[in-house]
């Protein structure tokens, strides 16, 4: 599925297949891309409100709502045009791959200065892109150097820390709640130029079918004068 768009329109090129996949990529937005971007909308928005009361990285809590709301991330990961294009949001949620542990490093540095920059969720999306994130807050989940046993100064920062990144996740991933009457301008434009597709298709197919036509009147015609006379 990773690029499924790029096959639909390749098939909408292809006579026989060209019109049942404009009702596919109709099918797909309906029923996989906006019901997926919601799914992660609502999920990332639990994980928030569940790090305001559980912020200790072992907390199971915790760990249940990152492991759902990752999972809803991973299954529309692979959409990367329309509102996951829009302002770096896919990044800001999944800074991958990282050659070069810049999370660590970010993370780490945040930690060591008690930076003030976790106090403010909104400012929170004004930090490196490597310390935001699904991946950012797995280190401070999972990895022992920022989930292990620390003094009570840095753990408190560690769950303000855990707080921001969650809170600054939910924010880009409110994309679409609903389906409105009035398109987002993306989807908009989606949908415009998959009906200038399907017009181009049945223009396409009218005129091979034109052209069949003719050659089979020419083929008929030259049998006829072919034919010796009786």
């Amino acid at each position: 599925m990773k690029h499924w768009l790029a096959r639909a329109v390749f098939c909408l090129a292809l006579p026989g297949a060209a019109l049942a996949d404009v009702a596919d990529l109709d099918g797909a937005v309906d029923g996989h891309i906006l019901p997926g971007f919601r799914a992660l909308s609502q999920s990332t928005k639990a994980l928030a409100r569940t790090a305001q009361d559980h912020c200790a990285p072992e907390d199971a809590a915790l760990r249940q709502a990152y492991g759902q709301a990752f999972d809803d991330w991973i299954k529309v990961s692979h959409l990367r045009f329309g509102p996951s294009e829009e302002e770096g949001r896919a990044f800001a949620l999944a800074y991958w791959p990282d050659p070069r542990s810049k999370t660590p490093k970010a993370l780490g540095q945040l930690m060591a200065e008690a930076d003030p920059v976790a106090e403010n969720a909104a400012r929170y999306a004004d930090v490196s892109i490597a310390a935001r994130g699904f991946y950012a807050l797995e280190y401070l989940l999972y990895d022992s150097e920022f989930s292990g046993d620390l003094p009570a100064p840095q753990a408190g920062y560690r769950c303000q820390l855990i707080q921001a990144v969650t809170a600054d996740m939910a924010a880009p991933a409110a994309w679409r709640k609903t389906r409105s009457a009035r398109p987002a301008p993306w989807a908009r434009r989606a949908r415009r130029a998959r009906r200038a597709r399907a017009r181009a298709a049945r223009a396409r197919i009218s005129r091979r079918a034109g052209r069949a036509r003719a050659m089979s009147a020419l083929a008929a015609r030259s049998r006829r004068r072919a034919a010796p006379a009786r």
